[in-house]
């Protein structure tokens, strides 16, 4: 995978839910990431990330000659995974998202990198939450779209903060009110940085993407604006990738 190139892979769980899907899902996993979705999940949201995280395993080892299992992780101080094991002669960054209905997984060489996707389905009090979490321009241009594409619009946003934060590595330590995107046809989304923020927009780039009807992706990057940058979409099948 060429430096330039980002891979963002998705897969419906419910096309995983059948037993040998399950367990060939399962036989992907360590015993550590088995474990911690038993503690931490049930029903339908334990099946999301069982399929989630071995969509990440499967996708990191298209990429490196090492079987799905035998990957190791670790969490950073705000919970970002990051491969611990084993050593590689170039570094991969992963990031893994998941929705009702929808799991996926990013990969790229060396580049921090973050992603978030939303079911835009969802129910959401949009007023509410742009004006606790959302920049002044921001709440503007949201106000400014008409009604019928509003909620489009918002999760647009939501979706390139949580990826940025995701590939910060900082959860929610930072103001989101202070990192504001601005959107425009045709162009990659723009971004600007309050003082708390500490960091400069032209080292990131960043995307959103519909990965499936019903769906919004975004993609955040650590690689110097000015830079090509191709981000492919691809969708995981079951019983040939998973």
């Amino acid at each position: 995978m060429p430096l330039d190139s980002v891979e963002l892979w998705c897969v419906k769980p419910e096309a995983l839910a059948d037993a040998e899907s399950v367990e060939r899902c399962r036989a992907r996993l360590s015993r550590e990431d088995l474990s911690r979705i038993e503690r931490s999940a049930s029903g339908a949201d334990r099946h999301l990330r069982l399929v989630a995280w071995a969509l990440a395993r499967t996708v990191l080892s298209r990429h490196a000659p090492v079987a799905p299992d035998a990957w190791r992780f670790r969490e950073t101080e705000h919970g970002r995974p990051e491969i611990a094991e084993p050593p590689l002669a170039t570094p991969l960054r992963f990031n893994v998202s998941h929705t009702l209905g929808l799991a996926a997984c990013v990969v790229a060489e060396t580049n921090d990198v973050g992603l978030d996707v939303e079911d835009t389905r969802r129910r959401a009090d949009i007023a509410k939450i742009t004006r606790r979490f959302f920049a002044p321009s921001e709440i503007s241009a949201i106000e400014q779209v008409d009604e019928e594409h509003r909620a489009m619009a918002f999760f647009q946003h939501w979706t390139l903060k949580e990826a940025y934060l995701k590939a910060r590595g900082a959860g929610l330590s930072l103001p989101l009110a202070e990192v504001a995107f601005s959107l425009a046809p045709d162009r990659p989304p723009g971004v600007s940085f309050g003082p708390a923020i500490g960091d400069t927009p032209g080292a990131w780039q960043f995307a959103n993407l519909r990965p499936a009807p019903d769906y919004m992706a975004a993609v955040a990057i650590r690689r110097p604006a000015s830079a090509p940058l191709s981000i492919v979409l691809r969708q995981a099948i079951p019983g040939v990738h998973l």
